[in-house]
């Protein structure tokens, strides 16, 4: 710490002579270690200058011990200079005050003389959402049993706001909490429920980046957001193209991927061979994923060296008409190792490229944050921090970046819309009509919460990496402090001639253990030093037994938790042959011989300690660990799989699980389990488990941390929840108990009459013939944004581009006509209503793009030939590719089908055939 420098308190020894604040002139290094901290600090102040008094600052102490100054009221002359409450105070005019006793810094502050310069550290400032009346005889309720990560979140808010928790699965509720997949079934539109189903499908990575897609090549300015993305196996031929003309690196992901599972990093086509044999299209049975290549974003904006994205909150209420609210503060979440631009030899660190909290809080580098003023540091920021620094270094001010960001959301969730339309008009003939989902009024209004994954480039401009409708709303974070190393295995170690620290401590040391015992032969597998890819399968397999061996000889945690991660990649025939193996050992049934190559092997036990296959799994010494592994790979069915009866139960010379396995119902090997046995390895060729490789093996023991709560995700998601749950005007148990038996009483209208899309954009009623008439609906409940000072309305009109609007109006639209002209009860349409619906539309006669009703005929064969597979009618998806076809017919001028037969591509179908066949008034 510096010598205080009275002088330049404007003139006057405002601290006086105390030598109590005066830093040890004999500790270099301490001076200098807090001259860094303090210049790192500086970097993210503000300063506030005031010329005039008095100042109107009331401050509270910083730190334990009456240390330090946090701006705890303002006046607003000092508001209007830029000082928020909470801030923190670092200096007073260049003088670090953060140790100074808060009163001498109060009494500094009122007698200094003008003019005063602060540095202030800017606080997390968030709106916070007005605590609701109390109404205890008639309260709001919220059912909280389906939450998961969300619960500690869900409740603080519920606290917060000042609404009553139901932890039983009440289906009457005033708002029941549903995630990832929950069914709505048996809930009123009167209710309210935290989810809406479309968004569950819609934001999966392959089908977001085929609604996005088509508008890149469009728009590719308005749309730029976007990297360039393919799809596979659907866009092969073109991703292959890409990479074999240009040297960049490409990152695949699963479609429905998350935590960072299954990512690559590929830089040739010849990466993502293995990808490509094993995804397939959506919709067949055999189908694994399809998989997501973008192309890497290699120039990232770094903040610390790091590479980081933002984690941004939005609110959907309605998706027809579409009504969306940004909220005004996410999370940066920092990978833990400094960014270097990707090449060959730094592909596989994934703390380095991803960003993901999952992957990155296993780091030993990781940083949590210990309270709201560290807001601005560690590895998980609030995203008003990071834009405080953009504005401060490159002078991009938080607005303009709000800004960008919602124009990203407002075009993605737009473009998106489409697909929404889709999915409920498709799940009319996949439901059962009480079961089918539908929007408000028809059904509960819902509120989806989406997270959106943004990373900011060199230039600063929002990239969108992906959607999240299960955006993770845990609040837990590594507890670093009580890091608890585990001890290196035994079987992960290098060629070393020196046995591993700790390994001698596996079992007890005992002068009356036999030498050719069980205990023994685990104590020289053990101990033994080879690399198991180098010695073969069987022999990872009588390691692994050995360290079961040693579990139930020490019963010690660290040893059991290392079984288990062993455990977790085998397949159900090396589970087996590790049980049988495991039994030997703990039964006494085999000594471990040495042979000439060093590989230990287990001999032929003795005929009188042969264990019968049929023994009951509860009599088998074998530990909980390894006998629940093999339970749960077990199908649960009555056919099960066993051992096959053979001369060696420990089956010691068989690597295969067909040698050890036989389906006890039909006598077939296990098909199966090799099947899984290559799957696991064609895993670890791609990166996509955990195995540590060999450099990974020489480092030090993991680290099992344990979770805290994280006080920075704690604030920023209860304000989330308790603002969305405000927004959504939720009725009182009263009302929804009443409006709830008259919605399923004798009066109620008919499930299959209710229109799924009930609503028009403008939020007036549709109805049609067939259809349930407007009374039978009840009154459409409106948002609350007034409540919700952190919640900003996304305008469409004025945010996205008018061709996307036109695109999404015309394609609700054209939904319109194809219900209509279905028919009631009806999901597909047929030839013949369709040569009507283009008769009535001007598609036929002289001049036009049939001639007659031949042509017409000829041409919906061909078409009903290429789209409906066979099938009589086209659904919903299919009724778009045709109208499609129409309106491009239009656009080039009414051409006759003869030459029409070069098909347009799917983006000119989808974005402009349908406007022009919805514009087209038939004159």
């Amino acid at each position: 710490m510096r010598q205080w420098e009275p002088e330049v308190w404007g003139g006057l020894d405002l601290f006086g002579s105390s030598p109590d604040i005066t830093a040890d002139a004999d500790a270099p290094d301490a001076e200098e270690s807090d001259a860094d901290a303090d210049s790192n600090a500086l970097s993210n102040a503000k300063e506030v200058v005031f010329d005039t008094r008095p100042l109107g600052l009331r401050l509270c102490p910083a730190k334990q011990g009456d240390l330090g100054a946090i701006i705890e009221h303002c006046s607003p002359q000092a508001a209007l200079a830029g000082v928020q409450p909470g801030s923190i105070l670092l200096t007073v005019n260049s003088q670090n005050v953060e140790t100074v006793p808060t009163e001498e810094i109060q009494s500094c502050l009122e007698s200094a003389q003008i003019p005063v310069t602060l540095a202030l550290k800017p606080t997390l400032h968030l709106p916070q959402a007005k605590r609701m009346k109390s109404r205890p005889k008639d309260p709001v309720t919220i059912c909280t049993a389906r939450c998961r990560g969300s619960y500690r979140a869900v409740h603080a808010a519920l606290e917060h706001i000042g609404w009553k928790a139901v932890a039983s699965d009440n289906r009457e509720a005033s708002v029941v909490w549903l995630e990832h997949a929950d069914s709505a079934e048996g809930l009123a539109p009167v209710q309210t429920v935290s989810r809406i189903d479309a968004f569950l499908q819609l934001c999966r990575k392959a089908p977001l980046a085929k609604c996005l897609s088509p508008w890149m090549e469009e728009l590719p300015d308005a749309f730029s957001f976007f990297p360039e993305t393919w799809v596979l196996p659907r866009d092969a031929t073109e991703l292959e193209a890409a990479m074999t003309r240009a040297k960049a690196t490409y990152i695949a992901k699963p479609s429905a991927g998350c935590q960072g599972q299954g990512i690559i990093l590929a830089r040739r086509w010849s990466d993502l061979l293995d990808i490509m044999k094993r995804s397939k299209p959506v919709g067949e049975a055999s189908a694994i994923s399809e998989y997501v290549v973008q192309r890497y974003i290699s120039r990232p904006f770094l903040l610390d060296g790091l590479k980081f994205d933002m984690r941004i909150y939005a609110v959907v209420t309605s998706v027809v008409p579409l009504r969306a609210y940004l909220f005004k503060e996410g999370l940066a979440r920092f990978c833990t190792v400094p960014y270097q631009p990707p090449k060959d030899a730094n592909l596989q660190d994934v703390c380095m490229h991803l960003t993901n909290f999952a992957v990155n809080k296993r780091s030993k580098e990781f940083k949590t944050t210990e309270g709201l003023e560290q807001h601005d540091e560690g590895s998980k920021r609030s995203v008003s921090s990071v834009f405080w620094q953009l504005e401060r270094s490159h002078g991009t001010t938080a607005d303009e970046m709000w800004h960008r960001i919602a124009e990203l959301t407002a075009n993605t969730l737009m473009a998106i819309r489409p697909g929404l339309v889709e999915y409920y008009a498709q799940a009319q003939q996949l439901h059962r009509p009480q079961n089918r989902p539908r929007l408000h009024p028809a059904a509960p209004k819902g509120f989806q919460i989406i997270g959106l994954d943004v990373l900011l480039d060199s230039q600063l401009q929002p990239k969108l990496l992906e959607l999240n409708a299960n955006a993770s709303l845990s609040v837990m974070q590594p507890d670093v402090a009580a890091v608890e190393p585990e001890p290196a295995c035994p079987l992960d170690a290098s060629h070393d001639a020196s046995p591993p620290a700790g390994a001698a401590e596996d079992l007890p040391a005992s002068p009356s253990t036999p030498a050719g015992s069980g205990l023994c032969a685990a104590r020289s597998l053990s101990a033994e030093r080879t690399d198991p890819e180098d010695q073969g399968g069987e022999h990872c397999l009588q390691q692994t037994a050995a360290t079961a061996v040693n579990a139930v000889a020490s019963d010690r945690a660290a040893v059991m938790a290392r079984l288990e991660d062993k455990l977790q990649d085998l397949s159900l025939g090396d589970l087996l042959q590790v049980e049988a193996h495991t039994n030997a050992l703990l039964t006494n049934d085999a000594v471990v011989n040495v042979s000439a190559e060093g590989a230990p092997t287990l001999t032929e036990p003795a005929a009188s300690h042969v264990m019968d296959s049929s023994t009951d799994a509860s009599t088998s010494p074998a530990p909980a660990a390894l006998q629940s592994a093999v339970s749960s790979r077990e199908p649960q069915s009555s056919s099960i799989y066993t051992p096959r009866p053979t001369n060696s139960p420990t089956c010691s010379t068989a690597r295969s699980s067909a040698d050890c396995v036989v389906h006890a119902s039909t006598g077939r090997v296990g098909a199966m389990d090799r099947r899984r046995s290559i799957s696991m390895r064609s895993r670890r060729r791609l990166g996509m488990t955990r195995r540590p490789s060999k450099e990974d093996r020489q480092e030090k023991p993991k680290e099992k941390k344990k979770m805290v709560t994280s006080p920075l995700d704690l604030e920023i998601k209860k304000e989330l929840i308790a603002q969305t749950l405000l927004l959504a005007r939720p009725a009182p148990q009263s009302k929804v108990l009443k409006l709830r038996n008259q919605w399923y009483g004798e009066a109620a209208p008919d499930p299959q009459e209710l229109e799924p899309l009930p609503l028009d954009d403008n939020g007036d009623l549709v109805t049609s013939s067939g259809r349930a008439a407007a009374s039978d609906y009840p009154a459409v409940r409106p948002d609350a944004p007034g409540r919700c000072p952190a919640m900003e309305p996304l305008d469409f009109g004025e945010l996205v581009a008018p061709d996307v609007v036109n695109y999404a109006k015309a394609h609700l639209a054209l939904y319109r006509l194809w219900a209509r002209s279905c028919g009631p009860g009806q999901s597909t349409l047929g030839q013949v209503p369709m040569e009507k619906l283009m008769d009535r539309r001007g598609f036929v006669g002289p001049g036009r793009p049939f001639a007659d009703k031949i042509h017409v005929q000829l041409w919906l064969t061909r078409k009903w030939r290429d789209y409906a597979a066979g099938s009589f009618g086209v659904d919903f998806q299919q009724f778009v590719q045709v109208a499609g076809c129409l309106g491009n017919m239009l656009a080039n001028g009414g051409a006759a089908p003869a030459t029409d037969a070069a098909e347009q591509t799917e983006s000119n179908i989808l974005l402009r055939g349908v406007v022009d066949f919805i514009n087209h008034d038939g004159q």
